[in-house]
């Protein structure tokens, strides 16, 4: 009876109703945005070059929103820039566009909840 109780949940282990399973749809879904983005910028050099512009100017407008201008700025900066966008390129532009796309995803969120929360109904 207990096998028969074990095999039947496990029968139902990628059905959407099931508890924590919407989670898991959700981890696969963004591995496969990471390596969809490594095969497009391996695959398009122009992607690749817009691609590391894009990482080395969003690290410098971090670095310098945190610390201000200056010459720590601009040698953070270029440390950062070294290792993210020369040594580990790949890896960070899959979690920088997994990124862009968890903070667009929440702001959706967010004003589709305050839609609800602030909306008053038909007048």
């Amino acid at each position: 009876m207990i096998i028969m109780n074990f095999l039947k949940e496990k029968s139902n282990l990628f059905a959407l109703n099931q508890r924590g399973n919407l989670l898991l749809y959700y981890l696969i879904v963004l591995l496969g945005l990471i390596f969809i983005s490594m095969i497009i910028l391996f695959l398009v050099p122009e992607a690749r070059i817009v691609m590391a512009l894009i990482l080395a100017f969003s690290i410098y407008m971090n670095v310098r929103g945190s610390i201000g201008d200056g010459m720590p700025t601009l040698i953070i900066t270029a440390i950062l820039v070294y290792f993210l966008v020369f040594k580990y390129f790949f890896l960070s532009s899959g979690l920088f566009i997994i990124s862009m796309v968890i903070a667009y995803s929440g702001a959706s969120l967010i004003s589709w909840g305050a839609r609800y929360l602030f909306w008053k109904g038909p007048q």
